[in-house]
Order: structure tokens, then C-alpha cells, then sequence
């Protein structure tokens, strides 16, 4: 095992878990010009936003001060995805609570403007995901909105048709990705896809978690406020509303 998969576990299963369970039972309020709550926000949380996020990392790295932070970014892989002075903006300006979301949300009921997520709710098995869209619609306040976004499900299936066909015509190599495993070094339960949503999917698990109105929507186009500078990777866009 490699010494960073080590320093991951020990993070990950020893001291953010010891960190989350301490923390499990408070309770935040949003400041008065606050727009809503930013579900598994990773580095990205746009003003007036706040961010609930359960990531070690994040956390730890608001703390350190700038000559260790460097090293943190080096051994946690971030050069892969930003340089050192973006990674740098990217956590002095992240806002959030650091917060298993598997625990629920840490707010009171009715005490929330607007809820979204990005790229999250496939990270979840389904009545998890349920459990905590239920928990969306009891700390959203009544007409409150909530705009989810998740990878297509039918794109994959796509991707598979097409990898079938090149095996049915004698190249093996694209079923390679749908039948190996690749991947190595230390897991979270976040790290992988738990379940996929098509548009049928995702409308179906909102209205059980008893969303109403339920629209849906593309990149950059809803009704949610600030949708433009929310939105930043591409997927299946989806709002409902507290009745």
C-alpha cells in the first residue's frame, strides 16, 4: 500500500470520522443574504452559497497555514486538477460545513432557502439518497426550490450499447471499461457510483421525498437563483418545490 493510501485512511476512517461523529448533532444558521445550501460541494461553492460537505481534505486545508498547505496539495494529487495558486483561492473562498451528509442536514426545519447538488446523489445507494432529498424538503422553507444534477444514466447505457457493437464486430478493447476494474489505493463510499439516474429516475425519487412541480431542466436554465454560476459540469438537471 502506498504511503499516501495510508495517509488517506488514516483521514478519511480515523480523524474526519472522529471529526463528523463529534460534530453530528449541531446545528447552523444561514446568514440573512444567504441563497441556499450547496449539497457535496467539494472546492466549488459559488457567494452567498453555503457548502455542506463531509471531505477531509477541505477541511484540513482551511486550517493549515501556506507553507504546509503546499505539501498537502502535492500529496493529495491536486497539481492533477489545478495549480498551486488556484487550489489556494479555491480554499481560502470555499464556505461550508463540514458535515456527513449521511447523518442528514444540520439545519432546522423550514430554515432553508433553496437547496442544489451537483454530481452527488449518484454517490449515494438509493434509500440513502432518498433519506437525505427527504431531509432536503424538511430544512427547505415552504415554496423553497431544489435543482439536482447527476450524470446521465442514458448516456451511459449508450456507451454500453456502443461497446457491444464494437465487441459484436470483434474489438474487445472498449467492453474492457464495463467488465475489469481499474481502479486502486484507498475507497470511500463517495469514491464510486452507488446509482444512476435517467430523467424518469430522478423525477421518481423526488416526488417519493414528496417534492411537487417538479421540472425538467438544462445547463444553465432553471428557476433556481443564480443557476448561471451553479451549474458547472454538464448532466441530467432536475428542480422540484416545497409545498
Amino acid at each position: 500500500m502506498k504511503k499516501s493510501d495510508v495517509l488517506k485512511i488514516f483521514l478519511w476512517e480515523g480523524l474526519n470520522l472522529w471529526l463528523l461523529r463529534r460534530k453530528r448533532k449541531n446545528r447552523y444558521q444561514l446568514p440573512a443574504n444567504c441563497h441556499g445550501i450547496n449539497i457535496g460541494c467539494g472546492l466549488h461553492n459559488p457567494k452567498l452559497w453555503k457548502g455542506v460537505d463531509g471531505g477531509a481534505t477541505h477541511y484540513i486545508a482551511k486550517k493549515l497555514p501556506g507553507f504546509l498547505l503546499k505539501s498537502f496539495y502535492r500529496g493529495f494529487n491536486m497539481h492533477k486538477n489545478y495549480s498551486f495558486e488556484e487550489y489556494t483561492k479555491l480554499i481560502s473562498e470555499l464556505d461550508f460545513v463540514h458535515h456527513e451528509l449521511l447523518f442528514g442536514l444540520p439545519f432546522d426545519d423550514g430554515s432553508v432557502p433553496n437547496v442544489y447538488s451537483s454530481h452527488f446523489f449518484e454517490h449515494l445507494h438509493y434509500q440513502d439518497a432518498l433519506k437525505l432529498l427527504t431531509e432536503c424538503r424538511r430544512v427547505l422553507a415552504t415554496g423553497g426550490r431544489i435543482r439536482i444534477c447527476v450524470p446521465s444514466l442514458e448516456s451511459e447505457v449508450e456507451k454500453i450499447r456502443s461497446a457491444v457493437a464494437a465487441y459484436d464486430s470483434g474489438d474487445s478493447n472498449p467492453i474492457q471499461n464495463y467488465v475489469t476494474w481499474n481502479k486502486s489505493g484507498y475507497q470511500s463510499y463517495y469514491s464510486n457510483h452507488h446509482w444512476m439516474y435517467n430523467h424518469q429516475g430522478l423525477r421518481k425519487i423526488l416526488e417519493e421525498a414528496g417534492f411537487t412541480d417538479i421540472i425538467e431542466c438544462s445547463y444553465h436554465q432553471g428557476l433556481i437563483q443564480d443557476v448561471d454560476v451553479l451549474d458547472t459540469r454538464k448532466g441530467i438537471y432536475m428542480e422540484g418545490v416545497k409545498r
